[in-house]
């Protein structure tokens, strides 16, 4: 499925998740406008309310991705959802802190852990 432009992505459900497997090329990690958006819809389409989005194929985690991540968080937190990630690389989950969003997106290892909320292990 195609959705902001240079972003494409694989859908499974899975019991009470949409589990959403985001794919790009470097151009467009750098530039996600509208993910947000194409992302919520999806949900809305698969009349959920919780989504897992798996970031393994991310190249980058830039402050746009994060900016997008942030609008689609608030907006299924509104609706009483959840948002949980997983297959953030090491240089996206130092990004995540070092904008002080570790708190809103705890990484998860792989889309069981982020169902399941176990606790990603912690810096030392």
């Amino acid at each position: 499925m195609q959705l902001a432009q240079g972003w494409t992505v694989n859908v499974d459900r899975g019991p009470d998740w949409l589990f959403v497997d985001l794919n790009c090329d470097e151009e467009a990690a750098a530039e996600p406008t509208g993910l947000a958006e194409n992302l919520w819809e999806l949900l809305q389409c698969h009349l959920g309310h919780r989504m897992v989005v798996e970031l393994h194929s991310v190249p980058e985690v830039s402050d746009q991705l994060l900016e997008q991540l942030v609008m689609l968080s608030k907006r299924i937190d509104g609706a009483r959802g959840m948002l949980r990630l997983c297959g953030v690389s090491a240089s996206g989950e130092e990004s995540i802190r070092a904008a002080r969003l570790d708190q809103m997106f705890p990484c998860y290892a792989d889309r069981t852990a982020a169902v399941m909320g176990n606790r990603p292990r912690q810096p030392r």
